[in-house]
């Protein structure tokens, strides 16, 4: 006997669902590939930086993004970015929504 809900495609939102049924149970894996879930790594300017978020500039804007979106890629640790001058071109990987958001590093 399956006990299982079924599932709402609608409710989905472009996530990949895996069902593994066993006897008596379903387990559901999901593996997201939504706009969410997607990254962009991009080049940028540094400002400066709290202990939450750090000061980048598009040399049109300045934004501040928190370090919680942030993967570092150059230079690899907060620690190192603490002795790059403002005006330093950094490299970081961000949720492609905070990108969108912003417009940096998106081209049209």
């Amino acid at each position: 006997r399956n006990i299982s809900k079924p599932i709402s495609h609608k409710s989905l939102n472009n996530e990949y669902l895996h069902v593994l049924k066993l006897k008596y149970i379903s387990v559901v894996l999901k593996f997201m590939t939504t706009k969410e879930s997607k990254k962009i790594i991009i080049s940028i300017e540094f400002e400066s930086q709290t202990e939450l978020a750090i000061l980048v500039s598009d040399w049109d804007k300045k934004i501040w993004i928190p370090k919680s979106l942030i993967t570092l890629i150059r230079p690899e640790s907060y620690e190192e970015l603490e002795y790059f001058e403002n005006g330093t071109i950094i490299k970081i990987d961000i949720p492609v929504w905070v990108a969108e958001k912003h417009g940096l590093g998106i081209t049209d």
